[in-house]
Parts: structure tokens; C-alpha cells; sequence
């Protein structure tokens, strides 16, 4: 519950004092602090089954892990990322978000392409109700869209570069684990696999790294190397595995995803066998049908310096065994606080497109709608849940609001 504490007027300076937001009322605050006691306890339980599994993993691995070069060359590199705000304008005549794709080259020499692109696509829907699940699909697609068209320019020899990097995976999580008879019924998830089949097949002829940053992890891959199910996810574990300077490669998804239904947590009904066998065949027949993802790589490092919590990076490369140590020590050097290569930092920045400016988008709909068709156009613009609009308003415009009123 968002409480404004209305601005007071002072009488000598005729000035508004500043207002402040409180952005949790005190009973909802006190039960939140005391819910916090659980979680906690249930984390707690993790830590030395985390300890054990980490000294397990570190001792199976120890061939793997290799020192990163601690001063290697610069690379020239493109970096591509996509955003949408959330959550989407829930209009009264439908639903709408923007998603924003867009790529920044970095020590580049070009002069026929632009050294940097933003695209964007507005997205409406009546009826849609996975709506969200729909935005996430086209964003990943107009990643992969400028992908291939800077892979492209390469073919064209309109550009020279050594990796493209893109924030987040490299073959869509969907695409691993979802049916091809499923995929299909999706126009929108055919054109996803559609190009990203494109993209790899680029990458892999000229030779040029695709590396995915995953920011988020919550795979539990490490569990087949293991030999057991992890604790916790992969990168939580690697964070405890490595030491500061060094990386680990733990395998493609050719040795990883035909054992990982092993080690997916299931209920513990009698069903949790055919759900395994259900989930492997899955994965065998879109590796049969796609080969190409066969070859992504799965690659953690930790700089030398500093990062927020210690944490290790997640990398997924296409082609396997296609980014030298030169250029994962690069990707390591240039690791910001953040645990990314800055180059994401700065990509996620250029497009960066907030839920405030969806507030903007339906305020200049409803201006044209009730232009051309007064109360009409008002009312199809107007939010199913006024109570949320703070959403979508700046500070400054919701005060305004709120004093002419």
C-alpha cells in the first residue's frame, strides 16, 4: 500500500516541503520482517550441504580449472540485449508493452553500419492471456534478429569482429524444453527457433563466438557432473568452487542435457518416473531436430578483482570450444561490479525503456482517441485498475495530480 503524506505549506517561505513516499505500511512491514525467520532457516539448512557439495564438485573439476590470464588483449566485440517494463499497461481495450532490442560495438573499426542500432515494437492484445509469456517471446526474437544481422554484415565483410555477446542465454529456454509439437502450435515460438537456427548456423561459418551472460541461474546442470542433484543452482555453486582468477568448463549440452532429467526435482508421486521419461524424450528429439544446440558450452569464471557478492559469471558459448583463454580472460577483465563484462551494463542502459514511460505511451493514446472519438476513445484507454496508475506515473506528475485534485 503506497501512502503519499500530502505536502505541507510553510507560511513564511510560501514553499512546499519535499513529501515522502512511504512504500509499505507498518503492519505490512512487521509481518513481512517475522515471514523473513523462514526463509532464512531454510537457507541456513543449505549452507553446509552447499560447503560439501562445493569441495565435492572442486576435487571432479580440478582438470577443468584453468588460471585466467591476468593483463590479455582487447577484443573487438558487439554486445546485444532487449527490455520490456513490467508490469504491461492493462488497459480497459486491451493489453500493451513496448519491447526495446538494440546492439553497441566496442572496439570496432566500421564505418557502414551504425556503432550502435535500438529497435523497438509496440505489442496489443484483446484477448492474448499468456500476454506476458507472448512479450518475453518477441523480445528474444528481435534479440536474435539483430544477431544475425550483424553476423551478416560480417559475411558482408561490412564489419570485423571477434564475439558478439548477448545478455541472457543463447538458445531460449523454451526452445530446450519445450515439445516440437507444442512449439509448433506458437506462429510466434516458430519464428523464435526459425531464427535462432539462422543465427547458429551464421556463428558457426564464420567462426565468431556467440557468449551468453546469464544473469539469473536456475539450472542445477552441475548436478550431472556431480553425479547427485546440487543443493543449489549451478551458479551459487561455482561462486563456492572457484577462486578469484580463475574459470571452468563444465561441458556442452551434448554431454549435459541427455542426463539433466536425472536430476530434475519432481513431485514424489508415482508419476515423477514418466515425467523424467516424458522430459527426456523431449530433449532428445529437439537435439535430433536442432544440432546446433548440441554445441553450447557452459563456462564460469570469477575475476581477480571484485565483484557484488563474490559471485561467479555464467557463460554459455556457441560454438564449443570456440572462445580461447585470451577471450575469456578478456570478458573476466572487463567484468564490472555488477558480475558482467561492462559492455551488458552499458547495452542494458542504451535500451533501456521503463514501466513510467508506458504511463506516457496511454496518456498520448487517450489524447489522439479523444480527439477523433471524445468519452468513446477515454474509455478504451483507460486502466483496469486506476488504483495502480502510481505504476506508471513519475513522482512529480502523480504530486500534481494529487493537489489539483
Amino acid at each position: 500500500m503506497n501512502e503519499l503524506i500530502q505536502p505541507v505549506m510553510d507560511a513564511d517561505t510560501e514553499e512546499y516541503e519535499e513529501p515522502i513516499e512511504l512504500y509499505a505500511s507498518q503492519p505490512a512491514m512487521i509481518a513481512v520482517m517475522r515471514s523473513t525467520r523462514s526463509v532464512a532457516e531454510k537457507l541456513s539448512r543449505k549452507v553446509e550441504e552447499m560447503k560439501k557439495a562445493s569441495a565435492k564438485l572442486r576435487q571432479i573439476l580440478s582438470s577443468r580449472i584453468r588460471r585466467l590470464l591476468p593483463d590479455p588483449p582487447r577484443h573487438a566485440l558487439a554486445a546485444v540485449d532487449s527490455t520490456y517494463p513490467t508490469p504491461h499497461l492493462e488497459l480497459i481495450g486491451g493489453k500493451i508493452n513496448v519491447v526495446v532490442a538494440g546492439y553497441v560495438l566496442y572496439n570496432v573499426h566500421v564505418n557502414a553500419i551504425p556503432r550502435s542500432k535500438a529497435v523497438a515494437k509496440t505489442i496489443f492484445s484483446e484477448t492474448e492471456e499468456e500476454f506476458s509469456k507472448m512479450v518475453s517471446l518477441e523480445s528474444k526474437l528481435m534479440e536474435r534478429r539483430l544477431i544475425a544481422e550483424l553476423l551478416e554484415a560480417v559475411r558482408k565483410r561490412l564489419l570485423s569482429l571477434d564475439m558478439i555477446i548477448i545478455d541472457g542465454e543463447i538458445v531460449p529456454y523454451p526452445l530446450l524444453f519445450t515439445s516440437p509439437r507444442v512449439l509448433k502450435r506458437s506462429r510466434l515460438a516458430m519464428k523464435l527457433v526459425q531464427v535462432t537456427d539462422r543465427m547458429l548456423e551464421l556463428a558457426d561459418a564464420l567462426e565468431i563466438p556467440l557468449v551468453g551472460v546469464i544473469k539469473r541461474s536456475y539450472s542445477f546442470y552441475a548436478s550431472v557432473i556431480l553425479g547427485e542433484r546440487t543443493p543449489v543452482n549451478d551458479k551459487a555453486l561455482m561462486s563456492l568452487v572457484l577462486d578469484a582468477g580463475e574459470y571452468a568448463i563444465l561441458g556442452s549440452y551434448a554431454d549435459i542435457l541427455p542426463k539433466y532429467a536425472n536430476y530434475v526435482k519432481t513431485s514424489q508421486s508415482m508419476e515423477s518416473e514418466k515425467i523424467r521419461a516424458r522430459m527426456l524424450q523431449t530433449i532428445h528429439s529437439i537435439l535430433d531436430e536442432h544440432p546446433h544446440y548440441r554445441n553450447v558450452e557452459l563456462i564460469f569464471y570469477r575475476p581477480y578483482h571484485k565483484v557484488a557478492y563474490g559471485q561467479a559469471v555464467k557463460l554459455e558459448v556457441f560454438p564449443r570450444n570456440s572462445l580461447s583463454i585470451e577471450e575469456v580472460s578478456s570478458l573476466a577483465k572487463m567484468t564490472s561490479y555488477n558480475a558482467v563484462p561492462w559492455i551488458i551494463d552499458v547495452v542494458d542502459e542504451y535500451v533501456r525503456f521503463e514501466a513510467q514511460a508506458l504511463g506516457l505511451l496511454r496518456r498520448k493514446l487517450e489524447s489522439e482517441l479523444a480527439r477523433s472519438y471524445g468519452k468513446f476513445g477515454v474509455v478504451l484507454t483507460g486502466l483496469t485498475n486506476p488504483q495502480k496508475s502510481y505504476l506508471y506515473e513519475p513522482p512529480t506528475y502523480r504530486m500534481h495530480r494529487h493537489l489539483r485534485s
